[in-house]
C-alpha cells in the first residue's frame, strides 16, 4: 500500500501472490530516499540516516524577512553521466543558435589599384569588402586574373599580381561563405604601353551594395576614366 500511494501504478517492486517475495532487483537504490521510507516501513531501520539530511541555507521568507528553520533531503536526481558534476537548480537559458536553414548568399566586391597599371608592375586586388548574409568576412577567395595564369586561392582579402602585356584583363573574385554559398564580382584590369594608350576605364559602384525590395540604391560611375586618367 506505501509503494501505491509512493509510485502510483509504477510499482518499483513485483510482489507474486503465491510466494510473496519482492525482486529486490528493482527496489529504489539503498542510499536514496525512496529507499529508505520503504526499509522504515518494512521496519528494517527505524528512522532515516542521518546522511539522507543537510542543514539547509538560511531561506527569508515574506516581507518581514522570518527566518524558516527546517531540514531538506540532498537532491536526489539522476545525473546523465556519471562523470559530469551534479547540476542543481535553475541556470540561465541555452538557445541553440544554428544556422539558418535557407541563408542568403554573399555578397562579393572586388578593386583594384592602380586601375590603369604598366607593364609588369604588381597590382593590388582587393575584396575586404566582400561578406556573407550575417556580415562577416566570408572564407575562401578565389582569383582569377584573366591573363591564362592560374587561379589563386586565399583565405585572406587581398593579393597582387603583375602583367607581362599591355591589355584589358577579365579579373573575377569568386567568394565562399561559412554556409558554403558562392558569390562572384569582376573587374576589366587595364595594363597599358605608354606607346599605345588604352580605352576608357569603367567603374561602377552601389551604395547599399545589399538593399531590400522598393528602397533606393545609389549608383556611383565617379571612378571612371579615359586612358589618360581624366
Amino acid at each position: 500500500q506505501i509503494q501505491k500511494i509512493m509510485f502510483g501504478n509504477d510499482l518499483p517492486a513485483t510482489v507474486p501472490a503465491r510466494t510473496g517475495k519482492v525482486d529486490v532487483a528493482s527496489l529504489p537504490k539503498r542510499g536514496t530516499v525512496n529507499r529508505e521510507w520503504l526499509d522504515i516501513a518494512a521496519k528494517k531501520q527505524t528512522r532515516p540516516s542521518k546522511n539522507m539530511y543537510a542543514e539547509p541555507e538560511e531561506e527569508y521568507w515574506g516581507d518581514d524577512a522570518s527566518n524558516i528553520p527546517g531540514k531538506s533531503y540532498r537532491p536526489q536526481e539522476r545525473r546523465h553521466d556519471e562523470k559530469e558534476p551534479p547540476r542543481y537548480g535553475q541556470g540561465p537559458e541555452e538557445f541553440d543558435e544554428g544556422f539558418p536553414l535557407d541563408p542568403a548568399g554573399p555578397y562579393a566586391h572586388i578593386s583594384s589599384f592602380p586601375t590603369n597599371a604598366m607593364v609588369n608592375q604588381p597590382v593590388k586586388f582587393d575584396g575586404s569588402k566582400s561578406h556573407d548574409c550575417d556580415n562577416q568576412p566570408v572564407k575562401k577567395y578565389v582569383w582569377d586574373f584573366g591573363d591564362g595564369s592560374p587561379q589563386v586561392t586565399t583565405t585572406g582579402p587581398y593579393t597582387t599580381h603583375p602583367y607581362k602585356k599591355p591589355q584589358v584583363y577579365p579579373v573575377t573574385l569568386v567568394v565562399t561563405d561559412k554556409y558554403g554559398k558562392h558569390a562572384q564580382a569582376g573587374l576589366n584590369q587595364r595594363v597599358n604601353d605608354p606607346k599605345n594608350p588604352l580605352p576608357p576605364y569603367a567603374q561602377l559602384d552601389s551604395d547599399p551594395p545589399t538593399q531590400y525590395v522598393k528602397k533606393p540604391v545609389k549608383f556611383d560611375a565617379s571612378k571612371s576614366h579615359d586612358g589618360d586618367k581624366q
